[in-house]
């Protein structure tokens, strides 16, 4: 992995005390019968510049299996740039490097963040994924486009809800799955719950992800994901 990003994340972990947030989550997806869980710290300076680090896991729900079977998941690390434009808009270039035990990507990516309202905003996002994935056979080269939008809604003081449906087209490489082929799309609904503490703020979503391959059979894939964002 890049060096570079390495040394910035652990300057987000270690040198932003007082203003970095914790992001810990834990989900379980449906079809899959799995648990998982992640943890997350970012931070965005005043200049613009910000990033993050984030390391998941998963457990299995099985009859044999307890929370106790515990095995990594991805992990990734990105650095970005919050370029302001004006009071409404921010163009948000970055990139995000992903590695688990079966390969890794690198996902260069800019985003849009517009501020239509006090109470609606919309984050369109283009990303572009390249890397590499170890199958039975190969070591072969993945390149993907990804296309995303959030737009969150601020109901109230206290209640936000965000949308965020969101689409990959890989171009190389293996399939997802040999029932969801080359292309995967998710919608994903959030409830956050802010102002409830200064220490912390709950939220809750629910996310559909595309079909799953379970031991050969078909599947459809929810995955319910409760968290909690600290401000350290």
């Amino acid at each position: 992995m890049n060096k570079t990003l390495i040394a910035t994340l652990l300057a987000i972990a270690c040198g932003s005390a007082g203003a970095a947030e914790l992001d810990l989550r834990t989900g379980y997806d449906t079809g899959m019968d799995k648990w998982f869980s992640r943890a997350l710290i970012g931070h965005q300076w005043d200049s613009g510049i910000g990033g993050w680090m984030e390391l998941t896991a998963n457990q299995s729900s099985g009859s044999d299996e307890g929370y106790d079977s515990f095995t990594a998941g991805d992990n990734e690390a990105a650095v970005y740039y919050n370029y302001k434009l004006n009071d409404q808009l921010s163009l948000v270039p970055g990139v995000a490097h992903v590695w688990n035990k079966e390969g890794s990507e690198t996902r260069p990516y800019v985003e849009l963040r517009w501020k239509l309202s006090e109470t609606l905003s919309i984050n369109p996002r283009y990303r572009y994924q390249q890397g590499h994935i170890d199958t039975n056979s190969a070591n072969e080269k993945v390149k993907a486009h990804n296309y995303s939008i959030w737009a969150t809604w601020k109901a109230n003081d206290h209640v936000h809800f965000s949308l965020n449906p969101e689409y990959t087209k890989r171009v190389s490489g293996p399939d997802f799955n040999q029932f969801a082929g080359d292309d995967m799309f998710e919608l994903g609904l959030q409830t956050r719950f802010v102002s409830v503490s200064k220490d912390f703020t709950p939220y809750f979503d629910i996310r559909y992800v595309d079909k799953g391959d379970k031991n050969g059979q078909e599947v459809n894939r929810t995955w319910v994901r409760v968290g909690v964002k600290i401000p350290l």
